[in-house]
């Protein structure tokens, strides 16, 4: 008898051994109970992975909405959709700037700047005759800006000089306590009933009578200043208050409200009172305290200057000095003729030039135009050197 093996049996299993019971079954059950808490973490980790999905995807849509949030409240969000054009380009252009509101905006020019031309009194026969024989002169730019009409030296070194108003003049000044523009605004004058202003100006006592009418707030100003004769200025500020100020500037000048009639009506005290400031003016770095400026004629100042000399300058009536600088020069003229004073200007390296200037038969005058535009740029020269 002989017995053979066969390697394609199918595998052996057991079944329901003795009992017929499904044994695989059961046993798949009892493996199933055991996994069902991990399947359970399986599902809610998958729940929890979509939950985070979807947040990321608001918080994504969050960002993009703060993101355009953050360009519409940019000032210029609207820049490139907002321009701004003038009617004339020659004499004004227009940009759109933070904040521009939409819409149209009417300006006139009253005044287009020019540059300064100065043109001597006097007059010689033929440009080779002498009109300097102090050896130089002193010219200078930018005097009226800073209220300053001529300026002049003496014994000063030849070369660049500079004229420096660090500290401006103001006058004195009292500022009333009641609005003008109340109620009306108008304010009525009364001969005989409140028509008297009493003031003290530099310790002295003046009584003014202010023109019988109705006025405005400005108005009412400008009839207070006629009736001063020109000592006092008055205007009325932002809130409707009458400001009353000394014509004069610097310390010496002072104001004090006495018990006039007016009073009331113009929104005074009586005892109000107050000084004006000092200036302060250097040459080549030598300061000079100006502490009395007239408000009814020029005023003439001695300037010492500090490399040597000094410098005198006429201040306009009324205008005090104003911060800012003179650039002035003080040039060699030659045989002081004419034609030198010409040419010494010209190759001074300010902004101005001369020229002999034929104004009639045998008549040659000076004639000195600034290069630049505006007050700032003025031209000056020594008021005795022509």
């Amino acid at each position: 008898m002989s017995v053979s093996a066969s390697s394609s049996s199918a595998p052996i299993s057991f079944a329901g051994i003795e009992s017929g019971l499904p044994t695989s079954s059961i046993i798949q059950a009892y493996l199933s109970l055991d996994e069902a808490p991990l399947q359970d973490l399986q599902n809610q980790q998958t729940t929890v992975g979509s939950q985070i999905a979807y947040y990321q995807a608001i918080q994504s849509q969050l960002t993009s909405l703060q993101t355009a949030a953050d360009v519409l409240s940019s000032p210029n969000a609207f820049a490139a959709d907002v321009s701004a054009s003038s009617s004339n380009s020659a004499v004004a252009t227009a940009t759109t700037g933070f904040g521009a509101a939409p819409g149209s905006t009417t300006f006139s020019v009253n005044q287009l700047a020019t540059a300064d031309t100065l043109v001597s009194s006097g007059t010689v026969a033929a440009a080779t005759d002498v009109v300097a024989s102090g050896g130089s002169i002193l010219i200078a730019a930018g005097g009226s800006a800073l209220g300053v009409s001529s300026v002049s030296g003496a014994g000063l070194a030849p070369g660049a000089h500079t004229i420096t108003v660090s500290q401006a003049s103001s006058a004195a000044t009292v500022t009333g306590t009641t609005s003008l523009t109340a109620g009306s605004g108008l304010t009525t004058i009364t001969a005989g009933s409140n028509d008297q202003l009493s003031v003290s100006l530099d310790g002295q006592a003046h009584t003014y009578t202010i023109a019988a009418g109705t006025y405005s707030s400005s108005q009412l100003a400008a009839a207070v200043g006629a009736a001063s004769g020109g000592t006092l200025s008055a205007s009325v500020n932002t809130t409707g208050n009458l400001r009353l100020s000394t014509t004069e500037q610097g310390s010496a000048a002072s104001l004090n409200v006495g018990s006039g009639s007016a009073n009331a009506s113009l929104g005074l005290s009586a005892g109000a009172g107050a000084s004006g400031t000092d200036a302060v003016v250097s040459v080549d770095g030598t300061a000079t305290t100006v502490s009395d400026l007239s408000g009814t004629a020029p005023t003439t100042l001695t300037l010492a200057s500090g490399t040597g000399g000094s410098v005198t300058a006429v201040v306009s009536a009324g205008s005090g000095l104003s911060t800012g600088s003179i650039t002035a020069q003080e040039v060699s003229v030659g045989d002081g003729s004419l034609n030198s004073v010409v040419s010494a200007i010209n190759n001074a390296g300010l902004a101005m030039t001369a020229e002999a200037l034929q104004v009639g038969p045998n008549a040659y005058a000076l004639e000195v135009t600034s290069s630049s535009t505006g007050a700032a740029n003025d031209v000056s020269i020594a008021p005795g050197a022509f």
